[in-house]
């Protein structure tokens, strides 16, 4: 991916810290941290916590770059994992639309590949992530991580939202018509004229 077609919403570490004896690692550390996304030019995302964009029209994307602290003589430094592939964590999706929740889907991501998600509704987007695999050799993360976004639509030409309309005629063309004006005045005019001959001739 190139720095102009994404932009990176949130990112968080699901982190198992080394265990130490007399000073030393005995049992090394993991960090698997992620990064949520969406396929769209950063100028276009103007508030990372509301994404206004066309259903379908793209997708959010969670990366994984897992580390540890193996390798070190007596302390390791975090650095990439060995075998990142050994590395997943499990993301729980829940969209609201409003207070009712409308879907709820979970994926995997792994260390070598993203996981891509679908915007197919408009809402509230509540992810949870939670270590899944963390290639057991280190210590395993125990906490979890949240992050919440909204996926908003866009206003239409006339200031409202909702389905954009095709920019064709309508029903209300004769409305904006001038003969249809004329009309509309010449009867009124016309049922004045009746209204006061019927007043006339009316008997007191």
């Amino acid at each position: 991916m190139a720095a102009k077609d994404y932009k990176i919403l949130g990112t968080g570490t699901l982190k198992g810290n080394p265990s130490y004896l007399l000073g030393c690692e005995t049992t090394c550390g993991t960090k698997q941290n992620w990064e949520l996304g969406i396929y769209l030019p950063p100028k276009e995302v103007t508030n990372p916590m509301k994404i206004v964009t066309k259903l379908f029209s793209t997708n959010l994307f969670v990366k994984l770059n897992p580390q540890t602290t193996e390798g070190g003589t007596c302390t390791g430094d975090w650095k990439s994992a060995k075998e990142p592939s050994k590395h997943k964590i499990n993301i729980t999706l829940e969209i609201y639309e409003g207070s009712k929740m409308i879907a709820e889907n979970t994926y995997v991501v792994s260390g070598v590949a993203d996981v891509v998600i679908p915007i197919n509704y408009y809402g509230k987007y509540q992810f949870t992530f939670e270590t899944n695999e963390w290639g057991e050799q280190c210590n395993e993360p125990k906490n979890t991580s949240k992050k919440t976004i909204y996926i908003i639509e866009p206003k239409t030409d006339n200031g409202g939202s909702g389905n954009s309309g095709d920019g064709g005629a309508g029903d209300n063309d004769e409305l904006i018509n001038p003969l249809y004006f004329k009309y509309v005045i010449a009867s009124a005019i016309g049922a004045g004229a009746m209204i006061a001959i019927s007043s006339i001739m009316s008997p007191k």
